[in-house]
């Protein structure tokens, strides 16, 4: 995913580098063990992270924030001074007004299935809108959220001003994930049967988009 150039070159190289490196390990691990993970419904980060999987969950989790700070600059959302702090500080604790929870969707991961026994050849990474809330007092955005995914994987964020606990659900060694799913197994299906059928698409062939449907926090 591309952003407007919103950090300077020195921060999004040298500074946080350490939390892409971390994000790439995760983001493997997801990859290399997605079975048995959504199977389980969960995972453990000593697994991914070794025996020093504090740390480098927090660095996970900046990973996130910075992505998520780049995405509020993009659609004009003021940070908070608590979050840029969180990124520019190790010592900082997680910042308030922010929270982020992993999930994962099941519709995803059914299609990817769907895809792969099919021949078709499906992409990995996808967002959603970023919606707000205004303050009608103040004509300020006092709330905004989304989210972005990693093939199965949804990673939602919600920014709110008016309150002052953020939190994560991802920081115990053992992470539950939440299922959710917008399509059933059986409407994906017939979706690809009938793409098939009036398209005769090849083997390999993208099927396009599924049916749309709105999705919400």
């Amino acid at each position: 995913m591309k952003f407007e150039k919103n950090l300077c070159a020195n921060c999004n190289n040298a500074r946080s580098q350490p939390f892409d490196l971390a994000y790439d390990e995760f983001m493997t691990y997801i990859r290399e063990h997605e079975d048995r993970i959504v199977a389980d419904q969960s995972f453990e980060l000593s697994h991914i992270f070794g025996a020093n999987w504090t740390s480098r969950r927090k660095l996970l989790e900046r990973y996130i924030v910075k992505y998520i700070c780049c995405r509020l600059a993009e659609d004009r959302v003021k940070i908070p001074t608590s979050v840029i702090e969180y990124l520019d500080d190790p010592n900082q604790p997680y910042p308030p007004h922010l929270s982020i929870w992993l999930e994962i969707r099941l519709d995803i991961y059914d299609l990817m299935k769907q895809s792969n026994e099919d021949g078709f050849s499906g992409g990995s990474l996808w967002k959603g809108d970023m919606l707000v809330n205004i303050s009608q007092s103040r004509r300020t955005i006092e709330e905004a959220w989304s989210f972005y995914g990693y093939r199965w994987l949804r990673i939602n964020y919600r920014l709110d001003t008016r309150t002052r606990i953020g939190k994560t659900n991802f920081y115990r060694d053992k992470v539950q994930l939440p299922v959710d799913r917008n399509l059933s197994a059986r409407a994906l299906q017939e979706h690809f049967k009938r793409v098939k059928a009036e398209k005769g698409l090849p083997r390999g062939a993208n099927p396009g988009d599924l049916p749309s449907k709105t999705d919400s926090p």
